[in-house]
């Protein structure tokens, strides 16, 4: 079909990813590949021309960040099903003779659309789908950055295209990854409570448990991107590089923290006192942070516990009733501190006012340092491997992989909320004086290393 088309093992391996998607055997499909591997032309153009020659009640919906490449996709399909070779393999799949618009053309015999194209953010209007392609929802680093353009498009697909499936239509989110929060991120992350996806991941240099078997540090694509054109391609900028060629949105040197550092345990040793620490946040605005809370204990070798982690965008009354709600549910061993940045002070003073937190332990906390100073004594306590959550039920899995996520994303994630409450409530047990120094000395030290 088409002369340009190069093979390619990571070709056939999506291709076979495919082919169970049109079989309904897989419903959900991310495909994480990097810039200019085929990926595009694969499974935006070549398989749903493919699959209308199959069968030609399929419907599909392509969407892009722009509304001209998705139209792209479309003609490129649309002109596949013209061509001479096309109408011998699949004779039965013909285009409707009044089918003129790019953006939304017909099969012979049918009324409704066979493919539509949709940029993100754009509404498909009296129609839906039986097969969605999201193709790249986002075009640039701008828009990656963004937390506005992050929201707009996550609440594009949940509200807009998610809607517009027909029953048991499968979805296929094929891109390369830009940040911890993108959509992808965030469908991961949703996957606890909503669908669930099966994740191709492909960077351009092999990684451990390599899908394609290959060793370690193999390129994807040798015979069009030897290892020498990736190597200079990491050279220029190793963030960008281990987000979209590696699909690692953030570096693997420079966050301050790292997963491996961030243990479990199913209890605490018995006696501890429980500092809880609340980073208060009161914007419903979806890009604004949560508001979040942890209590950290420490034993006697200086080990850190933490456990029963809440966090969420709430409103001034909601928020005040929840933070009420622990004080009384953990009245006993455990003192309260909440941040006295923005509102932080106002609402002690209304906690103070309520009957029901008498005997209560609960104070403003006056933060006079930034974000990183006070993470760091925490962070330096992780490295050494005494930081623990605890793990109390099945239950606490989804605040515990959250917390872990945000904290080994820091400073480069989407939001810090969890590592201020995580540090704040770690510091409530320092007492010696200086400590602002001291984080200060201990930052300094830290970026000499990471050098």
């Amino acid at each position: 079909m088409d002369p340009t088309f190069r093979p390619a093992r990571h070709l056939e391996y999506i291709a076979e990813h495919l082919e169970r998607v049109r079989r309904r055997e897989i419903r959900r499909l991310m495909i994480f590949a990097p810039p200019r591997h085929g990926k595009s032309k694969l499974v935006s153009e070549l398989f749903p021309a493919w699959a209308l020659g199959l069968d030609t009640a399929e419907q599909f919906m392509v969407c892009s960040h722009t509304s001209s490449l998705s139209d792209t996709f479309s003609r490129n399909v649309r002109n596949l099903i013209l061509s001479e070779h096309y109408r011998r393999l699949f004779p039965a799949t013909k285009l409707s003779e009044d089918s003129a618009t790019i953006q939304k053309w017909t099969l012979h015999g049918y009324t409704r659309p066979a493919m539509m194209s949709v940029g993100v953010g754009g509404v498909p209007t009296g129609h839906g789908a039986k097969i969605l392609d999201i193709d790249d929802p986002i075009g640039s680093y701008e828009d990656a950055e963004s937390a506005k353009s992050r929201d707009s498009v996550y609440q594009w697909y949940t509200s807009t295209i998610r809607p517009r499936l027909e029953p048991k239509a499968p979805v296929i989110l094929s891109m390369q990854r830009w940040h911890e929060d993108d959509l992808a991120g965030r469908l991961i992350r949703d996957q606890a409570r909503a669908e669930r996806w099966t994740v191709i991941n492909l960077p351009a240099l092999a990684e451990a448990d390599d899908p394609l078997g290959r060793e370690i540090g193999l390129p994807l694509w040798p015979e069009w991107w030897p290892i020498e054109e990736l190597n200079a391609l990491k050279s220029v900028s190793a963030r960008s590089f281990d987000a979209k060629y590696q699909q690692r949105p953030r570096p693997a040197e420079g966050a301050l923290f790292k997963k491996a550092w961030l243990q479990t345990a199913d209890a605490a040793p018995a006696g501890l006192r429980w500092m809880r620490y609340y980073d208060l946040a009161y914007s419903m605005k979806t890009q604004a942070d949560n508001s979040a809370s942890i209590a950290c204990a420490i034993d006697r070798d200086g080990t850190a516990f933490f456990r029963r982690g809440w966090a969420g965008k709430m409103e001034s009354p909601d928020l005040r009733k929840k933070i009420a709600e622990t004080m009384q549910a953990e009245r006993a061993g455990t003192s309260h501190g909440v941040e006295a940045a923005l509102h932080g002070g106002s609402v002690v003073q209304d906690l103070m006012r309520d009957k029901s937190l008498v005997g209560v332990s609960f104070r403003a906390v006056h933060v006079d340092t930034d974000k990183m100073v006070r993470a760091i004594p925490l962070a330096d306590r992780a490295e050494g491997g005494k930081v623990f959550f605890v793990r109390e039920s099945i239950n606490d899995d989804v605040w515990i992989d959250q917390w872990i996520e945000e904290m080994a994303a820091f400073p480069y994630g989407a939001h810090d909320d969890r590592v201020d409450a995580a540090s704040g409530a770690f510091l409530m047990h320092a007492k010696q004086p200086g400590f602002a120094a001291f984080a200060q000395e201990q930052l300094e030290q830290h970026a000499q290393r990471n050098q």
